[in-house]
């Protein structure tokens, strides 16, 4: 069965020119996006395949307890709010920025501790 359309609306759609995606919140809940980041971050610090660090975040929880325990640990709410305020409002910039600051941190740690004092004195 053949279904006749209507001119006007082979018009109308003719007459688009741009479709615009908007999914940050406005389709689906903003939340999955911001778990997905953190879930990504985690997934990088602590498997095998990536850092290795399993016990980065304390003890490791199940894949699917991540966000339950340790969601508020790898990005705070707060910290995600603050970005957006900033215009980072994609989960993909949330993690490389957040990755970001973990392995700055784990630089910083792993930096040969130097006495400066010591060193100092000695000369």
């Amino acid at each position: 069965m053949a279904t006749e359309i209507d001119p006007k609306q082979i018009a109308q759609t003719n007459a688009i020119e741009t479709i615009i995606f908007d999914l940050d919140g406005v389709i689906t809940s903003e939340i999955r996006y911001w778990h997905t980041a953190k879930l990504t971050v985690w997934e990088l610090l602590t498997q095998p395949q990536y850092l290795n660090l399993p016990n980065y975040f304390g003890a490791t929880p199940r894949v699917d307890q991540v966000l339950t325990e340790l969601g508020p640990t790898i990005i705070t709410k707060d910290f995600i709010y603050q970005l957006k305020s900033r215009a980072v409002n994609s989960n993909w910039d949330l993690t490389y920025f957040v990755f970001g600051l973990h392995l700055i941190a784990l630089c910083y740690l792993a930096q040969p501790k130097v006495d400066l004092l010591a060193i100092a004195s000695n000369s």
